[in-house]
């Protein structure tokens, strides 16, 4: 799922700098919704396999003896 994210950013990037520099338009607010959906969609992917692989012990409380 991490590839596709970050293919389709990728594409995304792409094509808005096709946009600014091809066509001159104004882009900047897409290139800043483009990475932060990036951060976003790569962070969910992280925690999903922190989560499922069971390699969450920074959020586990430290069990007191």
């Amino acid at each position: 799922m991490a590839v596709i994210f970050l293919t389709a950013l990728i594409v995304c990037v792409i094509m808005l700098a096709v946009l600014q520099f091809a066509f001159e338009m104004d882009t900047y607010v897409g290139y800043f919704l483009a990475v932060g959906a990036g951060a976003v969609a790569i962070s969910y992917v992280c925690i999903k396999y922190w989560t499922v692989t069971g390699n969450c012990s920074v959020w586990r409380r430290p069990s007191i003896n």
